[in-house]
């Protein structure tokens, strides 16, 4: 089964590139395995978490899951630093 799903996320009209991929199904390069990834990108650099052949899915969705995890806590640290700051 394959999944597939991509978002900008810059503001509508913003002259920036940010995205993010998330991939799981079948690739050009390899008929025998399917091709993992989490893929975030902005104007400048691309950064991609992929699974590697020696890893198993189950360790890869824990490094996803702590990947979300950082990223809530910081934005959540973020906001509440904008907001003392006001």
């Amino acid at each position: 089964m394959k999944y597939s799903k991509q978002a900008w996320l810059n503001i509508k009209g913003s002259p920036s590139t940010g995205a993010v991929v998330a991939y799981h199904g079948p690739s050009p390069w390899s008929e025998d395995t399917d091709k993992t990834f989490l893929e975030v990108s902005d104007c400048h650099y691309k950064v991609r978490l992929h699974k590697t052949d020696v890893e198993s899915m189950r360790n890869f969705i824990r490094k996803l899951r702590k990947l979300a995890k950082i990223a809530e806590d910081f934005a959540t640290w973020l906001e509440l630093r904008e907001r003392d700051n006001l």
